[in-house]
């Protein structure tokens, strides 16, 4: 799983999650990004999925899925877990991206 520098809680940041590996020489994300799920796995977060600031996206080359964060300032302390999917332009391939962000004072 891949693990994300940690964050302040002030801040706010695009996580992209890199999909290169899994992809061919030819192939690109495509279809929407989905953001599948948001979990705390530190603490009770009720509402996890508060800290995603928009819908995901993908970068310009089709390789990376970007996902904007941030209204972290009262979880600080607490870890998240994402999972994200998206289709390639060479169906039936479906890229599924799990990353680690932590909230942490700097």
């Amino acid at each position: 799983m891949l693990k994300f520098p940690s964050i302040d809680p002030d801040a706010v940041k695009v996580l992209a999650f890199d999909c290169t590996l899994e992809l061919a020489p030819n192939e690109v994300l495509m279809g929407g990004p989905t953001v599948k799920s948001v979990t705390c796995t530190t603490d009770t977060d009720t509402n996890a999925q508060a800290i995603v600031l928009g819908p995901p996206s993908y970068d310009v080359t089709g390789r990376f899925i970007l996902i904007p964060v941030g209204n972290l300032s009262t979880r600080v302390g607490n870890d998240y877990e994402f999972e994200v999917v998206s289709a390639t332009n060479q169906p039936p391939t479906v890229i599924v991206g799990r990353a680690l962000l932590e909230v942490r004072i700097a």
